[in-house]
């Protein structure tokens, strides 16, 4: 593809425009699950954050699929800790 200029713009596939927009949306996550304990921390019971079962036994993927299962895993991680953040707030 080719602008007015004749300069080459690469074409960002599909799977490439889903990737960067799932990896920015698990950052996000992240962010608020790390802003939203610095916040309520001051009124948080002091028990330790649940963990996650990170056991579970997964099936093969191919390696773009793989790839996602592995950022929404991550962002699943960070929306149990913002609930389980929620859930020592003591007010």
């Amino acid at each position: 593809m080719y602008e007015d200029n004749c300069i080459a713009v690469p074409k960002v596939t599909a799977a490439e425009e889903v990737g960067r927009l799932a990896g920015e949306v698990c950052a996000f996550a992240e962010n608020l699950a790390q802003r939203i304990e610095c916040k309520l921390n001051p009124l948080m019971e002091s028990c330790p954050p649940a963990e996650a079962c990170k056991n579970q036994i997964q099936r093969n993927l191919p390696p773009l699929f793989n790839e996602y299962r592995g950022i929404l895993q991550a962002t699943k991680d960070q929306l149990y800790r913002i609930e389980d953040t929620l859930n020592r707030v003591d007010v």
